[in-house]
């Protein structure tokens, strides 16, 4: 491997290799942006729910955008529906699962979110190489149907295990009461089970708040409300900016948590203040 990439690099002009899944596998290529340059942003090339044996075979057919694609083309399981939808492109809601999901939601409301980091190196007693350590919540409240929202969140101060005081904070915000919502229930719901273990004085009270959980996203998986914005993802970073158009994390310092994690991480360690206190603002605004 080593030789064909010296040749590679004393060669006078770049290598004839056609764009491919290689440009994302195993990660993304630094040079994806030249050789992609002239993809339209309308490509099936950029469709994120369909598989990318598919959308390649798709460019290699000739055909440009979704609403491109031909009745009979072949397709994998899971894959019609959503070329269905993008090539008529157009909103869709599926009324009656989507009814029946908020008509099963109880007062007091709440909108849950959770941040974790993974050291490699553990930091903390009872804690393993790469845990998903959490150290940050963002928690909504709607008492009634017309109430005013209420924030409620925490951020642990660096230099301490988190786990403790983020249960015993939360358990006091969400109250034991009310449907719980989350984005992607199974990361929040396996953060809890791993805190119910930790902490046995608690476990009744965390299992209990677990049961309260909805899962948000599904309505988006299962394509039951959906938008050609997001070209096929449900994740929530293009759920978001297709749902409401005024919001989205673009511009944000942190935006994604990935970011949040790496800045959280930092913090351990830094001793300036002023770093401190804005790492711990872009934190709280993400």
């Amino acid at each position: 491997k080593i030789s064909g990439f010296t040749a590679m690099l004393k060669a006078k002009q770049k290598p004839d290799i056609s764009i491919g899944a290689h440009c994302s596998s195993p990660y993304t290529c630094d040079f994806k942006g030249q050789c992609w340059n002239e993809i339209p942003a309308k490509s099936v090339l950029n469709i994120i729910g369909l598989k990318a044996a598919t959308k390649f075979a798709m460019h290699k057919a000739g055909i440009v955008a979704a609403t491109d694609i031909p009745q009979d083309f072949p397709l994998k399981d899971g894959e019609v529906d959503l070329v269905r939808l993008l090539r008529e492109n157009r909103d869709h809601m599926d009324a009656e699962p989507v009814r029946e999901f908020l008509d099963s939601l109880e007062y007091p409301l709440y909108f849950m979110d959770f941040e974790t980091f993974q050291p490699a190196v553990p930091l903390f007693e009872l804690s393993q190489p790469y845990q998903q350590i959490p150290f940050q919540y963002s928690l909504f409240r709607r008492k009634t149907k017309n109430a005013e929202l209420e924030h409620f969140e925490f951020l642990a101060p660096p230099g301490a295990d988190p786990r403790q005081p983020f249960i015993e904070t939360l358990l006091r915000d969400a109250g034991e009461q009310g449907t719980v919502l989350a984005y992607d229930q199974n990361f929040e719901l396996t953060c809890l089970d791993t805190l119910a273990q930790m902490f046995p004085d608690r476990a009744e009270q965390v299992k209990l708040l677990a049961s309260r959980v909805k899962d948000l996203m599904l309505i988006f998986k299962k394509r039951q409300c959906f938008k050609p914005a997001t070209k096929g993802s449900y994740s929530l970073k293009e759920v978001l900016p297709a749902m409401v158009p005024d919001m989205s994390y673009t511009g944000l310092p942190i935006y994604s948590g990935v970011m949040a994690a790496s800045a959280y991480d930092k913090l351990q360690t830094e001793t300036d203040p002023a770093k401190i206190a804005s790492a711990r603002k872009n934190l709280l605004e993400y």
